[in-house]
């Protein structure tokens, strides 16, 4: 049964709490990157960058990184295919923060440091989610998280988050139970 007990407001307000703790961590660093996981990743990524942009008064790099190719878990969690990672060229000694919609397993993120790690080296590499939703597989955790989502296992989280500002109103977390 579908829950959406989160509003869009609600989920605005989380992105901009996420922005706000990106922008005091990182009002001096002078190389920012801002990465979004394809596909969840990708619109998250969008809307924390028009925000920073405006809140660090300069224009940050930012792009996708495609994981396809380093998921060891594919045969369960089919990944629909995306276009090549666009960022991995500008990432060099600098601070990326790598943006993914749900942290459940851990795999996407280890998945996503790989492709990083086969292109360069960052200087530091940060990790934001808006919800998660525990159950990890492996020892990874978001330095900036929205929503903490208490969920079982086999639950389902959809998060669909819209770029078009006139579309946001229709923002929305859903925890499908199975």
């Amino acid at each position: 049964m579908p829950t959406n007990s989160i509003t869009p407001n609600e989920i605005q307000k989380a992105i901009e709490r996420l922005a706000s703790s990106i922008v005091e961590k990182h009002q001096k660093t002078e190389k920012i990157v801002i990465a979004g996981i394809a596909n969840g990743g990708i619109v998250l990524s969008e809307r924390l960058v028009e925000i920073l942009n405006k809140q660090l008064g300069k224009v940050l790099e930012h792009g996708i990184i495609n994981i396809s190719f380093h998921r060891d878990d594919l045969s369960d969690n089919p990944i629909p295919k995306s276009s090549a990672s666009t960022i991995l060229d500008k990432i060099e000694n600098s601070a990326l923060i790598i943006i993914d919609d749900v942290m459940f397993t851990g795999r996407s993120v280890r998945a996503a440091i790989n492709e990083v790690f086969d292109q360069g080296r960052p200087q530091t590499v940060e990790l934001v989610t808006l919800v998660d939703r525990g159950h990890r597989d492996l020892p990874i955790q978001p330095d900036y998280c929205g929503f903490k989502i208490d969920t079982n296992p086999t639950d389902q989280v959809m998060v669909l988050l819209h770029s078009n500002t006139e579309e946001q109103s229709k923002d929305s977390i859903q925890v499908i139970s199975k």
